[in-house]
């Protein structure tokens, strides 16, 4: 064996060598912890987006959480026991509980944690016969309902300000349905509230002045209900939220104005939408073809 051979062959081995040091260093990198902040557009609310390979000692946090396994497990004890989140799960915590959590393989795991301020759960919270805010105290610090999941990502969504088109209404409605689904039944059983009130005047105001942003603060005054009562009232005779029903009369008045030839900017204004990107966004999700295809489809 010749000396340049020999130098071919230690050339080779020591690129092997770095070869598999940059591997392992990149390995390394993407276990490295990462926490990203996001704004939020509801005050009182924090956004975390994270990818942990870390295992948090005991700790609290002044503040209620709800968060969302998107990958790998962690397992995490508190005063509500030792439990485990896997992909898909929701996880809870109530301001001042003591908790840990740590991964359950060496992959770490990544969530999503938005926080509430006590005062905006407060604020929120149902009222009850002697017109008190209920206390809301998340009991299970596991949970595996895929509608909630559903509706985490959704609010996660709306709360975000990379987002212009979601609504206060929308937002609020969101953060109502997930408490509704999140709080236990024995918390469901005393806020239950006789739901028999005539919803027409409120069905015939939105109807109206569909193009006019609302507060679901000042909807559920006009029915003498708290936010939860009327959100849930409004469903069981519409079978939409308040936000979704407006949508729809957007839709509906949009249509009616394009049958009647009006432009299409000025269609979007007119029916309560931000701007016209917002309207085609909206009419592709709900009916599958753009607002020009159907200007095209009525007067072809």
């Amino acid at each position: 064996m010749n000396r340049q051979t020999i130098c071919l062959g230690l050339t080779q081995s020591l690129l092997r060598l770095l070869s598999t040091l940059r591997v392992t260093l990149l390995m390394k990198l993407n276990r490295e912890d990462a926490f990203t902040l996001t704004s939020s557009r509801l005050n009182g609310t924090e956004l975390v987006d994270a990818n942990s390979n870390h295992s948090f000692g005991r700790h609290t946090h002044d503040q209620f959480g709800i968060g969302l396994i998107s990958k790998g497990a962690q397992q995490s004890w508190s005063g509500r026991g030792l439990v485990e989140a896997c992909a898909g799960d929701l996880i809870t915590v109530n301001p001042g509980e003591v908790h840990d959590g740590k991964p359950v393989s060496d992959g770490g795991r990544s969530w999503q944690m938005i926080y509430f301020d006590p005062l905006l759960i407060q604020q929120l919270g149902d009222v009850s016969s002697s017109g008190k805010n209920l206390p809301i105290e998340f009991t299970q610090p596991v949970v595996r309902r895929p509608d909630a999941a559903i509706t985490f990502r959704k609010l996660y969504i709306a709360l975000n300000t990379k987002y212009p088109d979601n609504s206060d209404l929308n937002t609020e409605a969101l953060l109502l349905t997930l408490l509704d689904k999140l709080t236990d039944d024995s918390q469901e059983q005393t806020r239950k509230t006789d739901m028999t009130f005539n919803m027409s005047e409120i069905i015939s105001k939105l109807s109206d002045e569909s193009i006019f942003n609302h507060a679901l603060a000042d909807l559920a005054e006009m029915c003498s209900m708290s936010r939860f009562q009327f959100l849930r009232a409004f469903k069981k005779t519409t079978g939409l939220t308040p936000h979704a029903f407006l949508l729809q009369k957007r839709l509906q008045k949009a249509k009616t104005d394009i049958r009647s030839g009006k432009p299409l900017i000025e269609t979007a204004i007119n029916s309560g939408f931000s701007d016209q990107s917002h309207m085609t966004r909206i009419f592709v999700r709900t009916f599958g073809y753009s607002p020009g295809q159907y200007l095209k489809l009525v007067h072809s």
